[in-house]
């Protein structure tokens, strides 16, 4: 607790609406052994942060429903009429001020997700992702991109993307949880039921994605 009021004394925050993505240097309690290591935050517009949590989402839905179905083929021409992987991973590379491609093969393990002060949430427009969490959402978003690709992906690696978005999607819901719980709504997905009233990402966040 300590460790966290010393941040809070040391840091400044911004309060301001603009909405460009910064990056400030700060350190985060991530233990490998006992050694402390340094890591970016990287400050995204909540509404972009919300706009990626309901696209993990939505892949995470999409492929439960195509699981053991036989409709993957389905489902790759479902995310070819909807946002593009590509798309998404190409806006987080050029905000992210680290080079996500060339760490890409560095990320092996599950981040320590780190906390957020909720008093100055409340009060700014923009919140962040370690660099390390932001590795991780990457390389999630960059595997699924590849299985698009292929023909059908094995039951034991879409189980372990499965496993891996829900994490993605826990890492973002730390920081948006009190955004996404006003427009809570099911995002569209593959073969969805039509009695849920599922929305795209884009009426749900009001604008356009990514």
């Amino acid at each position: 607790m300590s460790y966290l009021r010393l941040r809070c004394a040391n840091r400044s925050y911004e309060f301001s609406d603009a909405p460009s993505t910064k990056c400030y240097d700060a350190y985060h309690p991530v233990v490998e052994g006992l050694v402390m290591r340094k890591q970016k935050e990287i400050y995204f517009d909540t509404q972009f942060l919300l706009g990626l949590y309901l696209f993990l989402r939505q892949i995470d839905l999409s492929i439960d429903r195509a699981l053991g179905k036989g409709r993957w083929v389905e489902l790759v021409e479902f995310f070819a009429r909807k946002t593009q992987v590509t798309r998404a991973c190409s806006m987080l590379e050029s905000t992210a001020k680290i080079d996500l491609k060339e760490n890409l093969s560095l990320q092996n393990t599950k981040p320590q997700i780190a906390g957020t002060f909720f008093l100055f949430s409340i009060f700014r427009s923009r919140t962040f992702l370690t660099s390390e969490e932001l590795l991780f959402v990457y390389a999630v978003l960059q595997n699924f991109s590849s299985y698009l690709k292929r023909v059908q992906p094995s039951l034991d690696e879409l189980v372990k993307l499965r496993t891996d978005l829900c994490f993605a999607e826990q890492i973002i819901d730390e920081r948006i949880a009190a955004e996404r719980r006003k427009k809570f709504v099911c995002v569209e997905h593959f073969n969805e039921n039509l009695s849920a009233n599922c929305k795209s990402i884009e009426e749900i966040i009001g604008g356009s994605w990514p």
